[in-house]
């Protein structure tokens, strides 16, 4: 999905995470909030108001899909921020925070590439203490590999630009194969995801301890993602989570691209976690600041796509699927049941709900890529618009019950590590 906003200056980022759907121009705001309710101190002084935030990308900002979820005004046009995100959750649950004074600053931003990670932190207006994130994956190319090897977007001027699906890909001339190629030339290269994940690092922690004193404490954590798939059942090799009216055609999901993803979100959580191990911290270095990983991948187990025993429908509408789908959701109706049908060659593919037109008001589903080297189609329109907001770019971002699981996990991680200011259990 992908996401753009206008930055500061006037330059325009195309932002992008899995399946990324574009929404338009438009300066997009960080939302702050303070919070109050009576409970005991720990290692902050009772009554001590407590400063975090989270800043990164779709995965920390998560996907708005409806009015109801928005969490903030501009998030409805812009960065999609949404109530059910695990940072919104975590500042609407005050039982972690030990003085039970918070103030939270919600920065992440669909889309989000490492190099704007400077800016969200430079808005915290609360100086935070602690700081959570979630970012890189629109950098290792999660968002270009989604669309072009599982939806393959329809657009009405390039029709066919996506290429043979990853399975029926011989000469590796299809844009699925050749954003997996770039993925790999990303991951591989010092000078790249290593490189930028550190610069990222930098970035973040030089204006966070500009804003502190010499002896204030400074946790930041950055999460790393979670596999999509169960690559080794059966079933979902003769499935395609293509659409009938938004896709071009009818790409498997067989094993082996399912392993070819879930291994690049392995190695991008490995190289995360080796970074951090062997970060050095830049001046001036205060002497209470610390950095960790997070690795929340195995909270995932039983509840991705293709899991054993699941249907070809769980892999939209089950209660134990904590990823989004591309399903339609109407702002009126609420969530509209499709029919699954199968192709001429034996694929199952959904399609639209009897009645509704998804294809109005848009142009396309998925739009550009908001990473600038990600390969589209030719002549692909990058100024595309999508129909409602949020349905078409929620696709591989964690549902509700997904974003607690990290909830539970991130508070449980900070308890663990004794953060200053967080409650034990």
């Amino acid at each position: 999905m992908k996401f753009y906003y206008t930055l500061a200056g006037g330059r325009t980022t195309f932002t992008l995470l899995t399946l990324q759907t574009l929404l338009g121009s438009g300066a997009s705001l960080p939302q702050t909030s303070g919070q109050t309710s009576g409970q005991g101190g720990s290692s902050l002084a009772k009554g001590d108001t407590f400063a975090w935030s989270v800043i990164g990308d779709s995965w920390a900002s998560g996907v708005a899909y409806n009015l109801s979820n928005v969490y903030g005004p501009t998030d409805r046009q812009f960065c999609y921020r949404t109530k059910e995100a695990w940072g919104a959750q975590m500042k609407n649950d005050l039982s972690w925070i030990a003085s039970g004074f918070e103030a939270f600053y919600f920065g992440a931003c669909g889309g989000t590439l490492m190099n704007d990670l400077r800016r969200q932190m430079a808005e915290d207006p609360n100086h935070s203490s602690v700081v959570w994130g979630m970012f890189g994956g629109n950098n290792a190319y999660f968002g270009a590999i989604a669309r072009a090897c599982i939806y393959q977007p329809y657009s009405a001027e390039h029709p066919f630009g996506w290429g043979p699906p990853w399975d029926e890909d011989k000469d590796e001339t299809g844009l699925c194969k050749q954003n997996i190629k770039k993925a790999d030339s990303y991951l591989s290269s010092p000078k790249a995801m290593r490189r930028e994940t550190t610069d990222a690092l930098d970035d973040i922690l030089e204006v966070a301890q500009n804003n502190l004193t010499s002896n204030s404490p400074l946790d930041l954590y950055t999460s790393s993602y979670v596999r999509f798939f169960d690559e080794t059942t059966d079933d979902c090799d003769k499935w395609s989570f293509a659409h009938d009216k938004l896709s071009v055609g009818h790409p498997k999901v067989v094993k082996g691209l399912r392993k070819v993803i879930n291994d690049r979100v392995l190695q991008v959580n490995s190289l995360q976690a080796d970074i951090i191990k062997n970060y050095k911290i830049p001046p001036p270095n205060l002497p209470n600041v610390r950095v960790h990983n997070a690795q929340p991948d195995g909270m995932f187990d039983g509840h991705r796509f293709c899991e054993k025993g699941a249907t070809y429908e769980d892999q939209y509408y089950g209660k134990d699927l904590w990823l989004w789908n591309l399903q339609y959701y109407d702002e009126k109706s609420g969530e509209e049941i499709a029919v699954a049908t199968t192709d001429k060659d034996g694929t199952k593919f959904m399609t639209s709900p009897a009645g509704v037109d998804v294809t109005e008001g848009f142009q396309t589903v998925l739009g550009a890529d908001t990473n600038p080297d990600a390969v589209i189609p030719k002549g692909g329109d990058a100024n595309t618009q999508q129909y409602g907001f949020g349905w078409t770019a929620r696709p591989f971002h964690p549902k509700f019950d997904g974003h607690t699981a990290l909830k539970n996990f991130f508070i449980q991680q900070m308890r663990d590590d004794k953060v200053p200011g967080v409650k034990p259990a």
